[in-house]
């Protein structure tokens, strides 16, 4: 899958296939498309696992992976 509107089809499918959760893998886009993607999960009333802290504090359920921002934060500090 490549953009927004395939993805959320692929959600929509899931759903009415009856899929009890969904877990939200760490990629570029699908960290992009977050906000649509935690927005459409719940109007589907989906629970879903994210690899980024972030995600979950912008309103997804719940997340379990290393933060983001922190990695970011620990590669441009100096060492010594």
């Amino acid at each position: 899958m490549s953009t927004a509107e395939q993805i959320e089809r692929a959600l929509r499918d899931a759903r009415e296939s009856g899929i009890a959760g969904v877990n939200v893998l760490s990629s570029a886009l699908l960290f992009a498309l977050r906000g649509r993607i935690v927005k459409l999960v719940a109007e589907l009333s989906l629970p879903a696992i994210y690899q980024w802290p972030e995600t979950a504090e912008e309103g997804g359920l719940i997340a379990y992976g290393p933060s983001l921002l922190g990695a970011f934060r620990q590669v441009t500090t100096p060492c010594c």
